[in-house]
This record gives structure tokens, C-alpha cells and sequence, in this order.
């Protein structure tokens, strides 16, 4: 039996498939199943899978109509062998001691989570570099794994993908299917149901940038299945009377609401939110300047409105200057 599955969900990404399952195979890591989930894909994504699979006998491909994301997930983890499991997206790359740092972190600290950093790319050109201590590792329970994840703390990202998982945190659950955000609703609950998790600052996740992804298209209404996914933790947190953690989703949800506000107004479809969720201008920009920092106000606010950047500096320079109060 293997020691991990590759979980790889695979839907129209013809031209980024193969560094994908090629990055795979390289890993320095070997005891491994490649589990690749052809999600009805229209182009030639199945047949590249089939002619890897003739390759090499450690890959396994799944044919099915399309589901989406969380329909391929779900496939792969229904039929995974081994102990561990660690998802990667079709059109992103790994790093040759990704498996490799995740394991030996899960085994050293006897964890049931471990986790790596990310960077971005685009094409060849690396955008992220990471200056921590790459030999350095963070330790925690999965309770505070979950609180720095909604602070934006220690390197824990809501990703499902840069992470190594115990199969038995997938014993009864799955990714919620016909749903964008999937992640958000489920990587807080892995972490909570986790007794420890190992933080690696490797950066051994490659995350590819496509201005054609979900994060980078028009803003849609869509994306208020992200707040959802936060409010349905929420309901978990309370049920397990844990105020703390109540307290940060409420946060990062109000801080998402703020966003996604400016950006429906930025794109011209404020009608497509839904009317529970809708936040006037001057109220979406106090929220994310009273709780974000001075460079985070900053960079979302080049986003929505770059035009204000110019009077936001002097009224930032005038405030120095009487003594009051600005963001960190």
C-alpha cells in the first residue's frame, strides 16, 4: 500500500497538465499513488492522463462527467490507498521535496496535518519569494492552526492544496460539491479535527496564475459561497461553544463581506449580491481600514479604487502629523 495519494482533479488544463503530473513524478519522495480525476474534461486533459498512466504504474485515472472540484476531490479520496493524502491543482506545480518535507514534518512532530508554503508563478517568472527560515518548523494544536488561519497567522493558508492529511480526518467528511470556496468550508474543520499541525516554511507549492481562474475574473455572485462556507463554520464553532474561534471567522467574514462589496460596485454588478450581504461604500471602506493594516488598506484599495490612493497618503501624512491614530 502506499504511504500518500496524490489527489489531482483534472478539467481544462490541456496546456499546464503535463508540468503538473511531471513535477509529481520527480518528487524525491517515491512511495506514493497518483490518483488523477478526469472531471469530463473537453479538451485532450483524459487522454494525457491515460498516456501517463501506461508510463508508470503508480498513476490511476478516473474518467467521470463533470462535477467539479469538489466532485473530483471526492472521487479520489473514495478510492485512495494510503495513509496520508495531499491534494494538488492541474495547472500548479510542486517542488521535488514537497512529499518529502510534508512527511518527514508529519512524522517528526506526530502530527496529522502538515503544511508548506506557497509561491506564485507565472510562466517562469517566480512573483513570491518567502524570506523565513526555510529549515524552520512551527508546532501547534489544530484549534490554534485554526485561529492564526483566520488572522492570517503563521503561514496557514485556507487552501486545501500545500498540505499533507492523515486519511482518517476523511472518514466522514467531504468537500461540498456545486460550490465554489470549497476550501473555505472544509480546511478550518481538517484543522480543528486535527490534535496537531506541523508548519513547514519551505516554499514547495508552485501556485499558477491565470488571469482566466476564479480569483481573477469578474466578480461574480457566485462568490458568496464563500461567506457561506464561514458562516457554516461559524455554526460549528458555536456548537462546540468555542468563542474564540467564533469571534475570528466572524472577523475574517466581515472583512471578505467589506471586499466583495467594493468589488461588485468596481465591476458593475452590485445587483448580484444577495441583499443579506450588502454593505454600503463608506461603511465597506471603514471596516477593512479600522482592521487592516496601513499596506493591506493600501493594496486593496489600489484594487477598487486607485484613484484615492494619492488623498488616502496625505490624509495619512496629515493624521502623523496632529499625533492621531493610523493603522499599523
Amino acid at each position: 500500500m502506499p504511504k500518500i495519494s496524490v489527489i489531482v482533479p483534472v478539467y481544462k488544463v490541456e496546456a499546464y497538465l503535463r508540468p503538473c503530473i511531471e513535477s509529481i513524478l520527480k518528487q524525491t519522495f517515491i512511495d506514493f499513488e497518483l490518483i488523477l480525476v478526469d472531471d469530463g474534461s473537453p479538451d485532450q486533459c483524459g487522454a494525457i492522463c491515460d498516456e501517463y498512466a501506461k508510463k508508470d504504474n503508480r498513476i490511476f485515472v478516473v474518467h467521470q462527467k463533470n462535477g467539479g472540484l469538489s466532485a473530483a476531490r471526492n472521487t479520489g479520496l473514495d478510492l485512495m490507498k494510503g495513509e496520508y493524502v495531499t491534494f494538488v491543482d492541474s495547472d500548479d506545480i510542486i517542488e521535488g521535496k514537497y512529499l518529502e518535507v510534508l512527511f518527514n514534518d508529519i512524522q517528526r512532530s506526530k502530527a496529522q496535518i502538515s503544511t508548506c508554503q506557497m509561491y506564485e508563478f507565472i510562466g517562469e517568472a517566480i512573483l513570491t519569494q518567502n524570506h523565513a527560515n526555510k529549515q524552520e518548523t512551527l508546532i501547534m494544536s489544530g484549534r490554534d492552526a485554526v485561529f492564526n488561519l483566520y488572522n492570517d497567522k503563521a503561514g496557514i493558508t485556507i487552501n486545501a492544496w500545500a498540505k499533507l492529511y492523515h486519511n482518517s480526518l476523511f472518514k466522514t467528511l467531504r468537500f461540498p460539491e456545486g460550490k465554489i470556496h470549497e476550501d473555505q468550508a472544509r480546511v478550518p474543520l481538517l484543522l480543528y479535527m486535527a490534535k496537531k499541525v506541523v508548519v513547514s516554511y519551505e516554499q514547495a507549492y508552485g501556485y499558477r496564475l491565470r488571469m482566466s481562474s476564479i480569483m481573477h475574473s469578474k466578480f461574480s455572485g457566485k462568490r458568496y459561497d464563500d461567506i457561506e462556507a464561514i458562516e457554516e463554520c461559524i455554526q460549528f464553532f458555536k456548537v462546540k461553544q468555542d468563542e474564540m474561534l467564533v469571534n475570528a471567522a466572524l472577523k475574517r467574514r466581515d472583512k471578505l463581506l467589506a471586499l466583495y462589496s467594493l468589488f461588485a460596485r468596481r465591476d458593475n454588478v452590485y445587483n448580484e449580491i444577495p441583499i443579506k450581504y450588502r454593505m454600503s461604500q463608506w461603511r465597506a471602506l471603514k471596516y477593512l481600514y479600522n482592521n487592516l493594516t496601513d499596506d493591506q488598506y493600501t493594496y486593496q484599495l489600489a484594487k477598487v479604487h486607485p484613484n484615492w490612493l494619492l488623498p488616502h497618503a496625505y490624509l495619512r501624512k496629515i493624521k502623523k502629523m496632529l499625533g492621531l491614530k493610523v493603522p499599523d
